[in-house]
């Protein structure tokens, strides 16, 4: 299949994304993700988790540093991590506005 647009990826995985919210089973993250072709936005995942997670609280936020753990080797590679957190520490100071602690929760994610 063709691979999906930014745009796409994230309506795609919005719901999917607040449907593990609801239930925490990354299993199902991963069959979802298995069905696209999504390689050139995976660091964008990274950023999209991490954001998403800043939005919610502290219970989506360790769910998510596990979905991200799981989703670590499986679908994404050590190149993917690195630059996906390096675009979430590049976007730090525009995540501070919007969730002053933003900085100590993206440590965390990052330890």
């Amino acid at each position: 299949c063709p691979e999906m647009t930014r745009e796409d990826f994230e309506k795609f995985i919005e719901p999917v994304i607040m449907e593990y919210f609801q239930h925490g089973d990354s299993k199902d993250v991963l069959e979802e993700l298995s069905d696209v072709n999504f390689e050139h936005l995976k660091r964008g995942l990274v950023e999209f988790l991490v954001s998403k997670a800043l939005d919610h609280k502290d219970h989506h936020r360790e769910l998510t540093s596990v979905l991200i753990s799981d989703l670590y080797g499986k679908v994404l590679s050590t190149d993917n991590m690195t630059e996906g957190f390096d675009d979430v520490l590049n976007g730090l100071s525009d995540l501070v506005i919007d969730t002053p602690d933003a900085t100590s929760v993206v440590g965390k994610f990052i330890a």
